[in-house]
């Protein structure tokens, strides 16, 4: 097959090898051997050893190589030139310099290339030569990283042609002859052989495909631009291609999230235009992004402005932390092999246009082609899903197509500047002060799935109890949630369907602008994206991360002709950040309908009389990791301690609650269901605040709990008197009342009575609530605290007991110090007992 990209003569790879060589200048032959040791590595000599292998193929396939028949007239002649020149020519195929052939042998084993040296592999891999004596020559051993490759190796077999004093040249041509043999032969049928074959052609389409989109957009790209700039800058990058765990090197998600914060950065800048990458592994240990830049000369001057553009970026990106990164222009590399050629800097005539394409922009491309890498699983689909720029190229075509409608807005801005008419530049001007933002966030055309998760937000955002929230800063909230709904489930266009961009740059209106940039537009408008001071930073969602990490991605100021930016950099965060969040969510969702269904169950059972319920927000304050078991058990026992005693005369018939691990302040959202004598109002106030005390004073409760029954029982089974959970004495512990289910009027209390007959109020309470504990890790849980988390899952679940104690005849006490009388069994099994209930 044709390979386009290809050049008509041997200067073309006489040009693209000198450029390669230049690139990979450490020797093999300079490192000691642990250094060698190093597996895939790209050396000096590996192309050194590739550009002469390539030749030797190159005129192999094209029947310019010297034949059997050359070389056996030339020995009749006593031609001892020319019989030199074809054994010379033959030595480049057999790699007699033992680092360039142990270079070239971890090149091809480790490497993918181009489909002369694919093809040249499956045959040193899958052939032997069947008229090839291997008793009658002695076996070849060369020891390297690999191990040994013995005459077994054809390669290996034909170097023996010069093991001897006298040149063995039937071997040579034995092997020669066999490849050819090889070239004409059709596809083999061996499957492994077969696959490897079809692949080598398709990876000649592929590259030919490329090679004519390159050319077509630059064609595109000269007839538009002036004066093009070129630069080709190196960036080597610590990476582990490995599975190991390094944490000085970047991580598969690491390096992409840099070459997606790079790519970001170069589709913000107005003046670069095209980029070709070249990406590959040079060795285990570091990784080469290597850039071809066109950019418009009439805004950058120089290159100086993309160093600095990738500079900043590479600092902003590791935080400072950027030691290790280097940044390499080769600027003066180039200009020293091609000293005649103006390959770097600007080009100004068509005669350097055209001799640029024809020559540096096919070396580049052939340097991809010729030294690529294996991507692992991770980084393909990365790459995919990212839609990164590796081994390939972009045109930034907007930005050409900008700067007509740019000329065309000018104009009409002028014309609105002599009738005095203010001059609308940015974005943001077109959003009127008397708009109603409202009616722009309904749910007109999004799915069923995502209207109930915005319902599902809404009631989440109102029903928290660690953060205190305005009814603006939620309605704010659920604005960017609605927002993101429509650009995660729907197209993303600029314009309504009446209009396009020559209808907009000329006249830009609001009204011409599609629903989702008119959402953009109003939600930059809120006060949380002035003040993020208002943010509840307790919560997590995909609002509130959208809001912080809204500079990364987006920003707050296009200009007019910027809005094909703005449509770019939101695919940008749809494809990545919001769907990774998105598919998080629907994972979570589908786990929290369970516990939903868990909750209601248990809920029914425990409203089978009248009830009186409570909500708290119980701390103990800041704790040792180590403490957060400790926190949990003492609730437990807090909860099991209420179920025995009356408090006020009421007895802890129930609880559901959340266990939230955040950061070092733990925290448990709970409601309690006390089971309700037909107490009065004033009973169940002071039952609310005994409750609260009660906790408060449970570290001292429960010391004298322990120290009082052991006075009473002589042969106590306690190993031991020490309060569990001292290690919280000097800790403030506080139990909070909030209101029961904030979104509904009647449950929206302190304390709310449910009694038996009232259907729809227990229907209405269980619905809520179990609603509420199922779902509300998913806004008050940050991912990475899961591990902090003392329990299986977040979910607080009592128990329903058959029978309780019954109340004793004498008074009871409704102070909250004091410890009601318990059956001595039930008490010992309490103490002693590792409960794992709730």
């Amino acid at each position: 097959m044709q390979k386009l990209w290809l050049g008509i003569d041997e200067e073309f790879f006489q040009r693209v090898f000198a450029y390669l060589k230049s690139k990979f200048e450490v020797k093999f032959s300079a490192l000691n051997a642990t250094q060698k040791n190093t597996g895939k590595y790209i050396y000096h000599e590996s192309i050194v050893a590739l550009e002469s292998v390539h030749e030797v193929l190159r005129k192999i396939e094209n029947g310019s190589a010297p034949t059997r028949e050359d070389y056996e007239e030339a020995l009749k002649q006593n031609n001892d030139g020319r019989q030199k020149e074809i054994i010379d020519f033959y030595k480049k195929l057999a790699l007699l310099n033992d680092s360039e052939f142990d270079a070239f042998e971890h090149f091809r084993r480790f490497y993918y290339f181009d489909s002369v040296i694919s093809s040249y592999s499956v045959f040193l891999d899958q052939y032997v030569n069947p008229d090839f004596n291997e008793d009658k020559y002695p076996r070849i051993d060369r020891n390297n990283n690999l191990g040994k490759i013995t005459t077994n190796d054809k390669l290996s077999r034909m170097v023996g042609a010069w093991d001897k004093k006298n040149f063995n040249a039937n071997m040579v041509f034995q092997f020669i002859e066999g490849y050819q043999a090889w070239l004409s032969l059709p596809p083999p049928s061996a499957e492994i052989v077969k696959d490897r074959y079809h692949s080598i052609r398709e990876t000649i389409n592929q590259q030919n495909d490329l090679y004519k989109k390159l050319l077509r957009d630059y064609e595109e790209l000269n007839t538009n631009v002036n004066k093009i700039g070129i630069s080709v800058v190196d960036i080597v990058l610590p990476y582990s291609l490995g599975d190991g765990d390094h944490s000085e090197l970047l991580s598969t998600q690491q390096l992409v999230g840099f070459i997606n914060w790079l790519e970001y950065a170069f589709s913000r800048d107005q003046g670069l235009l095209f980029i070709v990458n070249h990406a590959y592994a040079r060795s285990n240990n570091y990784f080469v992004l290597s850039y071809l830049f066109l950019y418009n000369a009439k805004i950058h001057k120089n290159s100086t402005a993309l160093s600095i553009l990738i500079k900043e970026s590479i600092y902003r990106f590791f935080k400072g932390n950027d030691e290790q990164v280097k940044v390499i222009n080769r600027e003066g590399m180039i200009k020293k092999l091609y000293p005649n050629e103006t390959f770097t800097g600007v080009l100004s005539s068509k005669k350097e246009k055209e001799a640029f394409r024809d020559k540096f922009l096919k070396y580049f491309l052939s340097s991809i082609f010729l030294i690529n890498f294996e991507k692992d699983e991770d980084l393909e689909y990365l790459e995919a899903s990212r839609n990164l720029t590796l081994n390939n190229y972009r045109f930034y075509k907007e930005k050409i197509l900008n700067d007509a409608h740019v000329a065309e807005y000018k104009f009409a801005a002028s014309e609105e500047e002599k009738e005095k008419k203010p001059r609308i530049t940015h974005l943001s001007q077109l959003v009127g002060r008397r708009i109603e933002k409202d009616k722009f966030f309904g749910n007109k055309e999004l799915p069923k799935d995502a209207i109930s998760q915005l319902q599902l937000m809404k009631f989440l955002y109102m029903q928290q109890g660690i953060e205190k929230m305005s009814e603006r800063t939620i309605n704010d909230l659920m604005r960017v949630e609605s927002f993101l709904m429509r650009l995660m489930y729907l197209p993303v266009y600029e314009f309504s369907k009446t209009y396009t961009q020559r209808d907009f740059y000329p006249t830009p209106a609001f009204a011409k602008l599609s629903l989702l940039f008119q959402q953009f537009l109003l939600i930059l408008e809120m006060r949380c994206f002035e003040n993020e001071k208002v943010l509840p930073k307790k919560l997590i969602s995909k609002a509130i991360s959208f809001i912080d990490c809204f500079s990364y991605y987006l920003e707050k100021n296009y200009k007019i002709h910027e809005i094909a930016n703005l449509k770019k950099d939101l695919e940008r965060y749809k494809n990545g950040r919001l769907r990774s969040m998105i598919q998080e969510e629907r994972i979570a969702l589908r786990k929290c309908s369970k516990k939903a269904e868990s909750i209601q169950e248990y809920l029914i059972k425990v409203l089978d009389k009248d009830a009186v319920i409570l909500r708290f927000i119980f701390k103990c304050g800041n704790f040792e990791q180590h403490e957060a078991n400790k926190f949990d058990e003492m609730f437990r026992d807090y909860t099991n301690n209420l179920k025995r005693r009356y408090t006020e005369g009421f007895r802890l018939e129930g609880y559901v609650g959340a266990y939230i691990p955040h950061g070092y302040e733990h925290y448990i959202d709970a409601t309690l269901i006390f089971q309700n004598d037909k107490n009065t109002d004033n009973n169940i106030r002071y039952l609310k605040a005994s409750v609260a005390q009660y906790w408060r004073n449970y570290v001292e409760n429960k010391g004298k709990q322990i120290q009082e029954y052991k006075k009473r029982q002589k042969n106590s089974k306690l190993q031991s008197d020490a309060n569990p959970f001292s290690c919280f004495e000097n800790q403030q512990l506080i139990a909070r009342s909030i209101e029961i289910v904030k979104t509904e009027a009647v449950l929206n209390q302190s304390y709310v009575e449910i009694f038996q007959g009232q259907k729809k109020l227990q229907k209405l309470f269980i619905e809520k609530i179990s609603l509420y504990y199922a779902y509300s890790p998913m806004i008050l849980v940050v991912p990475d605290d899961y591990e902090l988390l003392p329990r299986k899952n977040c979910l607080i679940l009592g128990r329903v007991r058959s029978a309780h104690p019954k109340k004793d005849n004498q008074p009871v006490s409704s102070s909250p110090d004091e410890i009601e009388e318990f059956v001595e069994k039930e008490i010992t099994s309490e103490l002693m007992s590792d409960d794992s209930s709730g």
